[in-house]
């Protein structure tokens, strides 16, 4: 059992049943990455390259950071100090912006200099706490990330560490139950599938490795009591002690896929935030269950959510209606006019691409709008879903990275990659040579091309300019210039059975510098409940036209509920070429195309 030392201050977290995205086991958060930096940079090319990583990207297959860039190979080392709350002076010139990506990363933007890479991380080799393995976040060191150059738009790898040894060492551990098996059925339970996080305090007297300093013991719901659940009593109950929204039973086949999603994807993430200081302000959790849910014997355990770091910025939303004022009560991208800039419903199936489904159908109707046009094809899931090397393809991924990495290689036509598919290890050289053909990609990229159909992210940001700084006049404003935003929430357990109304259920404190999400959608208006004169959003979801009000949520508007305008992602674009797209094809299949 890990001990702790004098210099170390640790936490219990919030359990919860609710699962978040399965990405990369690695968790850091804005207090955590602040200082001084060194970015190591290795050569530059005008091809964009994945810089090692898997397409799409898998956490278990990340390069070597000092193999793959070498001393020998850093051509140039850049100063960099990340400042509160998103601030950065760059080689002592102020003027630059940073933000962290969730919890997994950070990227920083110069005038000269564009960067992104995710935070280092170690998982288990062996059991370490009680039989459980734990992975640790390096929080002041980098996996290999990309840099560009703005001015030359050449493209190159870089690792980064802080400038401090001490800070630059401090490991942050978080127990892993991934392959913990339930004895008793053989089936690998909900709580198998959550993580548990202890991050260390900043102390002048931190050690190399901070340890931990107590463990949550967390109990969960598994899958398969969740399988045994009465739907019809529970949705009654929910109908019963609310009337702002009406709850139904859908299909068992259906219920079934989505929790599996969730299960699926339940693997890496923290249940609750925390960030480190060493004077923490204690905020009181909420349990996320339908009601007779926290009757039942299987009620889920509450803990305690540590308080969020100094000077944190507070985004509350009813203070950030500024931009909101001269725009209408109701609005939609639905019918503007009598048109639809929206792409058709879609079911994500068996798969984590929410994050996808949303950001694409955000692009295409963003590029509609820009270009006046309701009628274009929209763009492919399939390309970045398997292609990009920022995101865990079905394993999960954020909107802001799709963005990301669509500004650096492009969006291509739908119809270039093929229908949608889902398939837990499908690469993308699998995608390019055996869901479509090597020679049709080749031609329809080049074809789309002349036919003004293949676009780049010119710009992408979090709404507010960094994550967290969201707010919901901001969101407004946007949305209603540009077309609709992708994002992120964590759904309660009664989202599953929505049918009508307006949503409300778990709002979600700002003021802390990360929020956990489960799910990414596409917020694509507003408006205002007819009957009970409640501001809303409207999101379109990606669970198929049966759920819902024809695919969509309505969601209470100004009060974060389920943490929807914490995290918001814009991305603004303009037409594309075909060369980025196949040079970054022709790299990743290592083949002339």
């Amino acid at each position: 059992m890990i001990k702790p030392t004098s210099t170390t201050t640790a936490a219990l977290l919030l359990a919860s049943t609710n699962v978040v995205n399965a990405d990369l086991p690695v968790h850091c958060i804005r207090p955590q990455v602040l200082g001084h930096w060194k970015f190591h940079l290795g050569k530059r090319s005008p091809h964009r390259t994945t810089c090692g990583h898997a397409t799409p990207d898998i956490d278990s297959r990340q390069p070597d950071v000092h193999n793959f860039l070498k001393d020998s190979d850093v051509q140039e080392t850049v100063a960099v100090e990340l400042q509160d709350p998103n601030s950065a002076i760059v080689n002592g010139k102020d003027g630059s912006k940073w933000s962290m990506i969730y919890d997994e990363g950070i990227t920083v933007s110069s005038d000269e200099l564009e960067f992104f890479s995710f935070s280092h991380f170690q998982k288990p080799g062996k059991p370490q706490v009680h039989g459980k393995k734990m992975f640790r976040s390096f929080c002041g060191q980098s996996e290999i990330g990309w840099f560009r150059d703005v001015k030359t738009n050449e493209f190159g790898c870089y690792r980064a560490e802080k400038a401090d040894q001490n800070e630059k060492g401090v490991a942050f551990y978080h127990l892993s139950l991934l392959e913990e098996e339930n004895k008793t059925t053989g089936a690998v339970s909900l709580a198998a599938k959550q993580k548990r996080s202890f991050l260390a305090t900043g102390s002048s007297e931190r050690v190399k490795s901070a340890e931990v300093a107590s463990t949550a013991l967390v109990s969960s719901t598994s899958l398969q009591f969740l399988e045994k659940i009465d739907h019809a009593k529970e949705v009654s109950n929910i109908n019963k002690a609310q009337s702002g929204w009406t709850a139904a039973v859908y299909s068992d086949a259906f219920m079934h896929e989505k929790m599996g999603q969730l299960q699926k994807r339940a693997r890496r993430k923290p249940i609750s935030a925390m960030s480190m200081g060493n004077s923490a302000q204690g905020s009181a959790a909420r349990e996320r269950l339908p009601p007779s849910f926290k009757k039942s014997k299987h009620k889920a355990t509450k803990a305690v959510s540590v308080a969020v770091a100094k000077d944190s910025k507070n985004t509350k939303t009813e203070d950030a209606h500024d931009n909101a004022d001269d725009l209408p009560k109701k609005f939609a991208w639905d019918d503007v006019d009598g048109e639809n800039y929206l792409e058709p419903i879609l079911d994500q199936a068996d798969c984590g691409s929410c994050y996808a489904v949303s950001s694409v159908h955000m692009l295409s109707a963003r590029y509609r709008v820009h270009k006046k046009d309701p009628s274009l094809e929209g763009f492919s899931i399939n390309f970045p879903l398997y292609c990009s090397d920022l995101n865990q393809g079905c394993q999960g991924g954020y909107p802001s990275l799709v963005s990301m990495w669509s500004s650096h290689v492009g969006l291509i036509p739908k119809s270039c990659a093929g229908d949608y598919f889902t398939s837990d290890t499908a690469t993308c050289k699998q995608t390019l040579t055996e869901h479509v053909s090597k020679a049709e990609f080749k031609s329809c990229v080049e074809q789309a091309e002349k036919d003004k159909k293949v676009a780049q992210v010119a710009k992408w940001s979090y709404i507010g300019g960094y994550y967290g700084a969201c707010s919901v006049g901001k969101m407004m404003a946007d949305l209603y210039k540009y077309g609709p935003l992708a994002v992120a929430l964590e759904p309660a357990m009664d989202f599953m059975y929505y049918r009508s109304g307006v949503y409300k259920s778990s709002p979600v404190k700002t003021a802390q510098p990360w929020v956990k999400v489960d799910h990414a959608v596409l917020l694509i208006g507003w408006g205002e409940d007819d009957a009970t004169k409640t501001p809303y959003w409207t999101i379109q979801n990606s669970w198929g036209t049966s759920w819902g009000e024809n695919g969509n949520i309505r969601i209470v508007r100004g009060e974060n509920e389920s943490g929807v305008e914490f995290q918001a992602v814009a991305a603004y674009l303009q037409d594309g070429k075909a060369a980025p797209v196949l040079d970054y094809a022709k790299g990743v299949l290592k083949e002339e195309l």
